[in-house]
């Protein structure tokens, strides 16, 4: 994001830089906007797929925007926004699109390979001008080995800091760590090496597999529970089943709504680990996920 921050303020001019994000993007660009200074604009998504909103995004853009932001997938529902369609809008209006696969990583590379079909999503699709992927996720390196790759030369140069008139002589550092530990490349590098393009397929393949398999269990139990978004990797995102205009319409066997947080609870002594949605909760609903 400093990369994308001040190449517009060299070739465009922009002072006051805007990013825009699907609104469930990472928050980790809510952390980048506010060490660099960069207004966060969060567009909507589909409120069926939960995937990015293009006409509202197109609608978010104006003369400060620095770049535009799609996920593959998304961290809370699973699902990859539609990065051929956002390629094509930032083409048309001259602007880069950062994609982040950190989640997505090794899994949705080696997809394909195992069987399962992808979204488009990288370098192939045309607008996309970076990428972050985290090597310890599904690539089990060790944390701190994570990848941001560029489409452009003039691009990756813009992430550099350098200060060409120091004492000491130039000092140049692509990160904000100013040393980065050679032991975490080298762990990433044995990793991959030991694991294997193989490996690799194999493992997605599982993991595919296995979402599929929890997807289609929760289609039995469709008069209860809902998926939210359909997932295309391996995260999936449930809630209880609702009506039209969002209220409850799941209920017990004593008629009551059904609380979602008693399912988490009931599927953690069964040896589950869920990651539960709280706002519902902080707001007094029953709707969390």
């Amino acid at each position: 994001m400093r990369a994308y921050r001040d190449y517009a303020r060299k070739n465009r001019g922009v002072v006051d830089p805007e990013l825009i994000i699907p609104a469930t993007a990472h928050a980790a660009f809510d952390k980048a906007c506010d060490y660099f200074r960069i207004k966060l604009v969060k567009v909507p998504v589909d409120r069926v797929t939960f995937r990015a909103d293009l006409a509202a995004t197109a609608r978010a853009i104006t003369r400060n925007t620095i770049a535009i932001v799609g996920s593959a997938p998304c961290y809370p529902q699973g699902v990859v926004d539609p990065i051929t369609e956002l390629g094509a809008l930032a083409l048309a209006r001259g602007l880069p699109l950062h994609v982040d696969a950190c989640l997505g990583s090794f899994l949705i590379a080696c997809a394909t390979a195992a069987g399962h079909s992808v979204p488009p999503f990288d370098f192939r699709v045309p607008g996309v001008t970076s990428m972050s992927v985290d090597t310890h996720k599904y690539g089990f390196a060790p944390k701190g080995s994570s990848v941001v790759m560029y489409a452009r030369p003039a691009l990756r140069h813009a992430q550099y800091f350098v200060a060409p008139e120091w004492t000491g002589g130039i000092y140049a550092s692509p990160t904000m760590a100013g040393s980065r530990a050679g032991a975490l490349v080298a762990g990433c590098w044995a990793t991959m090496v030991h694991i294997g393009q193989k490996g690799y397929v194999d493992s997605a393949r599982t993991i595919l597999d296995a979402a599929q398999h929890i997807t289609k269990g929760l289609a039995a139990l469709s008069e209860h529970l809902e998926l939210y978004g359909q997932p295309d990797l391996s995260i999936v995102c449930f809630g209880p089943r609702r009506h039209a205009s969002g209220a409850i319409a799941a209920t017990t066997a004593t008629g009551s709504p059904l609380n979602i947080y008693n399912v988490s609870d009931a599927l953690t002594a069964r040896g589950w680990n869920l990651n539960v949605r709280e706002r519902a909760r902080q707001q007094g609903g029953g709707d969390g996920r």
